[in-house]
């Protein structure tokens, strides 16, 4: 293995404890042990990069990969490196398929997370959630957002299951099953892979310089791109076959195992 210059962390399920949504302490130790060997540490979710939540803002990452790779953002200068955003024929199609059908729908845009319809029917959405993120970031009942200036990034949907497949042939975007139990939504050709080439490419940084770690289908193209994988000992088996490496659960010191492993901490 080339020596490692920085490490990709999905979040729910390798980062984070899903039950609780805390970061393991031997997580925490293991990353800054990494960092003091000059290692960056990049967070690659679904998850905006203004509303990480409190437990992964303490890792302070150096770089987001957001939005399921719509929105990648130097934390140095809260600079966009690379953003990619749904369509506005699109948009207009899953605010009204959501009101019509009584749907949940929620929109991340460049300044907040915008629940146009249903909230209550976002299953992470919980009061626990809302403590760990600024107010600011979250709007509830304004369904126009869309028509005042940026296109959102993504969006994510729940409800009736057979209703929501059947809108992927009228769009340009792919349906991705959420780990809260509804859908990632993501202009077609975008996931967590553009997003890491994007950044491989503002920092002329070689893929074969970083380690990838994940858990779930979304974090099949990344898996794909990089050379050096980790999957969490929780992961899904069709992700765990294209690892170059399975560690222990998340709830299991997973990552730093996985650390202690590559001989990146000891």
């Amino acid at each position: 293995m080339k020596p490692i210059e920085m490490l990709i962390f999905d979040v729910d399920g390798t980062l984070v404890i899903p039950e609780n949504d805390e970061v393991p302490a031997s997580c925490i130790k293991a990353l800054s042990l990494a960092r003091s060997k000059g290692i960056k540490i990049t967070i690659a979710t679904g998850r905006n990069h203004y509303a990480l939540g409190e437990s992964l803002n303490q890792l302070h990452p150096d770089y987001v990969v957001g939005c399921c790779g719509c929105c990648v953002v130097d934390c140095h200068n809260d600079t966009m490196i690379d953003t990619h955003t749904i369509s506005l024929h699109d948009t207009n199609l899953l605010t009204e398929s959501a009101i019509r059908y009584d749907l949940s729908l929620m929109f991340k845009f460049d300044d907040a997370m915008y629940f146009y319809t249903k909230p209550q029917g976002v299953g992470w959405l919980t009061e626990d959630y809302k403590k760990t993120v600024n107010g600011k970031y979250m709007v509830f009942g304004q369904t126009n957002r869309h028509l005042n200036g940026t296109l959102p990034f993504t969006a994510m949907m729940f409800g009736d299951d057979t209703i929501i497949r059947s809108l992927i042939p009228l769009t340009d975007l792919q349906f991705i099953p959420a780990s809260a139990g509804g859908y990632d939504i993501v202009p077609n050709g975008i996931n967590k892979a553009t997003g890491i080439s994007a950044l491989a490419d503002y920092l002329n940084m070689d893929l074969t310089h970083m380690i990838g770690f994940g858990d779930h289908y979304n974090d099949m193209e990344m898996f794909d791109l990089l050379p050096n994988t980790v999957a969490m000992g929780n992961a899904v088996d069709a992700l765990k076959t294209k690892a170059s490496y399975v560690t222990t659960p998340v709830d299991q010191n997973g990552i730093a195992n996985a650390l202690i492993h590559l001989g990146i901490v000891s």
